[in-house]
């Protein structure tokens, strides 16, 4: 997971995610590693229906938290269902997984997340961002300047960051986000 661009996360579809699987996710997440998590032996759920595979890709969002932003597929190893897309999966997941923005779109981009939800307020200051840079990839990592990263909540990031992906096709590359502060002027 260390040296690979891609991991792929298989989970048993009779079994479920089980505390392993959670850990392994947790643990591609912690690398910065992008991820694809098959779902093997689908053939073995008796009923298969859009209720059944939206229930299914829901609960592997909530059980596999670390890796939500993975693509999930389905396949089947026994009857081949699906299995020749996990190339493409995997391509899919390496594309952005690469991928560089400029600093001119992502500050667009940034500016109407802002603009759509303002930060919160804390201790009756407001967090205001400057601007974002992109300053690596594999996975794509961004600095966001601001006034003072302790104004900004882990719950505004993730908001932040699911928008970033969202905006930017992300999915299936985790990203990291660093906060930097303005600068404290000594006193003379």
């Amino acid at each position: 997971v260390k040296r690979a661009d891609v991991a792929l996360l298989l989970i048993d579809a009779e079994e479920g995610v089980n505390e392993q699987e959670s850990k392994i996710a947790k643990y591609i997440n912690d690398m910065g590693t992008a991820c694809v998590v098959v779902v093997n032996k689908w053939d073995m759920i008796e009923v298969k229906n859009d209720r059944i595979y939206r229930e299914s890709k829901r609960e592997l969002v909530q059980r596999l938290s670390d890796v939500s932003w993975a693509q999930p597929m389905f396949i089947s190893a026994k009857t081949g269902f699906n299995v020749e897309r996990i190339y493409k999966a995997v391509k899919d997941a390496v594309e952005p997984y690469r991928r560089r923005i400029t600093t001119s779109v992502l500050n667009e981009v940034l500016d109407d997340i802002v603009r759509r939800q303002k930060p919160p307020t804390q201790k009756g200051k407001q967090g205001t961002i400057y601007y974002g840079s992109q300053v690596g990839t594999k996975p794509p990592t961004m600095t966001i300047f601001c006034n003072d990263p302790k104004l900004f909540p882990p719950n505004y990031e993730k908001f932040l960051a699911k928008n970033l992906r969202s905006s930017f096709g992300l999915q299936g590359t985790p990203m990291k986000l660093f906060w930097k502060g303005k600068a404290k002027r000594d006193v003379l």
